[in-house]
């Protein structure tokens, strides 16, 4: 997963200049991506990992059915050059997946030594994501496109430094950051600067940004990823 996110978000970035790079096939639409109920972001969906092996054991199953549910849906409804990236993502995370809940391999003796440090940030990364969520796809409904790679690269450093920060105040068990920086999509907050140059949270290019109007408060914003970015990409 270190390079995963990094990938769909860069063509979600680059999309917003380029046009068809995802679409959906006939018969499909974004609630189908919803149901798969496939959390891309560690925390993204609760704010607890699983600590136990039994818990653990529970997480697993629940989360083969839903990466399975996701590539059905990435063969069968996405079109354009999305579609291939999300198959890699996909297929990455099933193979990480694969190697926690395997018993005997080492990623699972590791998940579960590290996963009670990590969970006393958990309630504080979670909001992160949900706000990230929102923000972001304001950015993907509210922004001009010219300027929309822009507020993308805001609004995801934002949720990247709070994560840290989190981590770093909360859990502060440098084995277990460590774990899960490696585990997957950490890794982006250097890799975005491909795309993102300057414009990251605290820089005076995001702070000059102009704030962007309110969504309606009855607004559903979408809980998978690959939905958002979507979005992002083709609106």
């Amino acid at each position: 997963m270190k390079s995963v996110l990094f990938c769909l978000l860069g063509i979600a970035l680059v999309g917003t200049a380029v046009a068809q790079v995802v679409s959906l096939g006939k018969g499909c639409s974004d609630a189908d991506a919803e149901k798969c109920n496939l959390e891309f972001l560690t925390f993204g969906f609760s704010s607890k990992l699983p600590d136990t092996a039994s818990k653990l054991a529970d997480y697993c199953k629940k989360r083969t059915k839903a990466l399975q549910c996701a590539l059905n849906f990435t063969d069968k409804c996405l079109l354009g050059l999305y579609r291939g990236t999300a198959f890699t993502a996909i297929n990455t995370m099933r193979e990480e997946n694969e190697r926690r809940c395997n018993s005997t391999h080492e990623e699972h003796a590791a998940f579960l030594q590290h996963s009670k440090c990590l969970n006393k940030a958990g309630d504080s990364i979670h909001k992160c994501i949900v706000n990230f969520k929102k923000e972001f796809y304001t950015t993907a409904i509210k922004a001009e496109r010219k300027n929309r790679i822009r507020y993308g690269c805001c609004d995801y450093t934002k949720m990247f430094h709070c994560r840290e920060k989190n981590l770093r105040d909360k859990c502060g068990d440098a084995q277990a950051i460590l774990f899960a920086r490696n585990a997957g999509e950490h890794i982006l907050g250097n890799a975005l600067k491909i795309f993102c140059g300057g414009f990251t949270t605290e820089s005076k290019y995001c702070k000059a940004l102009p704030k962007l109007p309110r969504l309606p408060a009855n607004t559903k914003i979408p809980k998978s990823v690959l939905v958002l970015l979507k979005t992002f990409a083709t609106l």
